[in-house]
């Protein structure tokens, strides 16, 4: 096919020049984004063509939930999906454990899901998981959309003729692209950078990035963490990962946010797991240490009460004592002499016997 024209240029035809630009891109009306060609075989679904690219993700959405019987495997994809499609990339790296914590269902029933998901087609493995790194999953739906709209993107921008290269969701191929300009706002405002109004750990890894290449890919990442994310919990996930490495193997990450961009959730997560167990314990250890005192507090109440029962006791009259011993003796031991104690320990139970029922009748 002969290279495009400028469009720009007094002698092209406008109509023409788009028209060309539809057939480049494989799609006659670019109105409209087809969904019917990534249903799974044998399965046949009516969906009403609505125009207008914010309508897709919603079309998407009703895909799924019109395609996929089982709860479970809509429930799975519904996760791929937020990584994906929610990130406006056609693939993402999500672990088993980091699906089933996000969906809070069991990672048997998440491997079934993934297995009935990839049998339909919906998903695909680009990069299989290996002890060192997750599973790259991509989308084909998700990847057609993203197709799809920078089609309708190009086609708009007839008198333009700048093209970024590369994925949208991956700055490796913008890197050369990026400058003052992009920071800019609609308003003209400048958008303050990632090392502004930031925790001093965000700021201060962005800062020491290096070499610039990275720090710009880095950057790139922070902002779409941070459009879902607190700051806070940011800064916490950075601070930990850089001190333990990986979730899965401990390894030391190359690049931060990177990793963080499809481990967000789980390393979030595992942190405030970590805080709540801290807190159990130490609440477990505050009550415990409170249930001493308070068992401190009754022992020297007890020895106490006994010390002036047994002075109150022996200023009794010997008679008196007897008489008392010998109705307790009765009480608890009846007619078995041999199961009483030492007199020494029989005297202590005599007068706590006798001090309790005194001041119980006045």
């Amino acid at each position: 096919m002969s290279e495009l024209k400028n469009p720009t240029s007094d002698i092209i035809d406008l109509r023409r020049y788009q028209a060309e630009i539809k057939s480049i891109s494989g799609q006659k009306d670019l109105s409209h984004f087809d969904v019917s060609k990534y249903l799974p075989p044998g399965i046949k679904v009516d969906f009403i063509e609505k125009g207008g690219a914010l309508f897709v993700p919603h079309r998407i959405n009703e895909f799924s939930v019109k395609v996929i019987r089982r709860k479970i495997d809509l429930i799975v994809f519904q996760c791929i999906l937020r990584y994906t499609l929610g990130f406006h990339r056609p693939a993402a790296r999500l672990s088993n454990t980091f699906i089933a914590t996000w969906t809070g269902l069991q990672p048997p029933n998440v491997r079934k899901a993934l297995r009935s998901l990839k049998e339909m087609g919906l998903v695909t493995i680009l990069v299989p998981g290996t002890a060192s790194s997750t599973t790259l999953y991509d989308v084909p739906i998700v990847r057609g959309y993203l197709e799809w709209r920078r089609a309708r993107e190009n086609d708009a921008k007839v008198g333009s003729t700048v093209s970024h290269e590369g994925d949208q969701s991956d700055p490796r191929g913008r890197f050369n692209e990026i400058s003052k300009k992009e920071n800019l706002n609609k308003t003209g405002k400048k958008t303050p950078s990632p090392s502004e109004a930031l925790p001093h750990k965000i700021s201060n890894y962005i800062e020491s990035v290096r070499p610039h290449q990275k720090r710009v890919e880095e950057e790139y990442y922070l902002n779409l963490l941070l459009q879902d994310y607190p700051a806070d919990d940011l800064g916490e996930a950075l601070d930990h990962i850089l001190i333990h490495g990986s979730l899965d193997t401990g390894e030391k990450i190359h690049s931060p946010m990177k990793y963080l961009s499809y481990t967000a959730e789980e390393v979030i997560s595992s942190i405030h797991q970590s805080k709540e167990k801290a807190l159990r314990r130490e609440e477990l250890r505050k009550k415990k240490e409170q249930d001493l005192q308070m068992q401190d507090a009754r022992k020297k109440m007890e020895a106490e009460e006994m010390a002036k029962a047994l002075i109150e006791f022996r200023e009794l009259s010997a008679e008196d004592q007897s008489r008392q011993t010998e109705e307790y003796r009765k009480i608890q031991f009846g007619d078995y002499n041999q199961m009483m104690p030492p007199s020494e320990v029989m005297q202590k139970l005599v007068a706590a016997h006798w001090y309790n029922g005194k001041r119980s009748h006045g």
